[in-house]
């Protein structure tokens, strides 16, 4: 195993959310304060931990700088950007959004289409999202593998414990607040790392110098191809119910629109940077996996401990990703099965119970 600098900013990264999943599970009382942290956000504004979503993918840095590094500058640009212009269409609904007082999508969608289609939607989202969760155990198991070199099993394992506790005990509390720290990170190594990385290289003159022909462009593929890479998020973005509940936790109506505007904002700035890095490790590292660009630019390129800031960030976007979708299941099953077909009167206190009980038989069901 090899014990690098950056090594020891995941490790210390995942001890740091694990003991914050833990920590603000104190404070979560009822089913309200699980799934859209009721307490908290009713007294602070929700655009920090809102607009910062939009970087909480699990492709956050990685199918942005494949498709940069495979096809070319427009491509990661097409990839990144269904993300904030389907946040721009949303910031024009939040309020309506956050009038609704909802807490999942599927109760969005009874208002309109009935009860049935709730019933759809909630068994989609649930399908969805535990095989979503399911490759984001992997994918933290094969990124402490391929660049620190823990055992594969290991990080896998490493990855189930703190995606667990995280979103068992803390609820949308303690993803928040991972999250912001998760996008501080990684902001402090695009904004930082990338342009040094570049700089380190010999600027961008030498990079532009030593890509294929028309990767500054179009590259390879076509326009329609394009729209191939932007179409599939701007829709996922559209129907995420991880979205829709930082809209339900806005402090008010105001808040929600605010927070749906700087979350755009901020997501269009960092891609951009994405894109530059994908062009960069392309120049510097023309054999490599693809999807493997950014980490190997963070690890190789840029200044040690910026790279390990990147790294970690990598590892605790996908890990946060994972707890974040956990957390949906299990408000699906407490709040659009059990409170609404199966207990419609019981007490907030059992609904956090079914909550978390579901969280922890979703997070197993993928090892099944």
């Amino acid at each position: 195993m090899q014990v690098t600098f950056a090594f020891y900013c995941v490790i210390v990264y995942l001890l740091v959310i694990t003991v914050v999943g833990i920590y603000f599970g104190k404070k979560v009382k009822t089913q309200e304060d699980y799934s859209v942290a009721g307490a908290l956000f009713q007294r602070r504004s929700s655009s920090e931990p809102s607009w910062q979503r939009g970087w909480e993918r699990e492709r956050s840095s990685a199918d942005p700088a494949a498709s940069g590094y495979q096809y070319g500058l427009m491509a990661a640009i097409a990839f990144s950007m269904g993300s904030p212009v389907g946040q721009f269409v949303l910031s024009f609904v939040a309020k309506k959004i956050r009038r609704m007082n909802a807490q999942t999508v599927p109760e969005v969608i009874e208002k309109v289409y009935g009860s049935l289609a709730r019933v759809l939607a909630t068994v989609i989202i649930m399908l969805a999202y535990i095989g979503i969760v399911a490759y984001q155990y992997k994918g933290v198991g094969l990124i402490l593998n391929s660049i620190l070199g823990v055992p594969e099993n290991i990080g896998t394992l490493i990855a189930f414990g703190v995606i667990v506790v995280t979103a068992l005990f803390g609820g949308l509390y303690s993803v928040a607040y991972t999250d912001f720290l998760s996008c501080c990170m990684m902001m402090a190594g695009l904004f930082i790392g990338v342009p040094m990385a570049i700089s380190m290289a010999g600027g961008w003159s030498w990079v532009a110098a030593n890509i294929p022909p028309g990767h500054l462009g179009f590259g390879s593929i076509s326009f329609p191809q394009l729209l191939g890479f932007f179409f599939p998020v701007f829709f996922y973005v559209m129907g995420d119910q991880n979205m829709y509940q930082r809209f339900f936790a806005a402090k008010d109506e105001k808040t929600a629109m605010q927070s749906g505007i700087g979350w755009m904002l901020g997501c269009t700035a960092t891609y951009f940077f994405v894109a530059a890095a994908a062009i960069a490790a392309r120049a510097l590292y023309p054999n490599i996996n693809a999807a493997q660009s950014f980490v190997h630019l963070a690890t190789h390129g840029m200044p040690t401990i910026i790279g390990g800031i990147c790294v970690a960030a990598i590892t605790a976007f996908i890990v946060t990703t994972a707890n974040s979708f956990l957390l949906s299941v299990g408000v699906n099953m407490s709040w659009d099965v059990y409170a609404r077909f199966v207990n419609p009167e019981a007490p907030t206190e059992r609904k956090l119970f079914v909550s978390r009980a579901s969280v922890l038989g979703s997070a197993f069901s993928p090892t099944w």
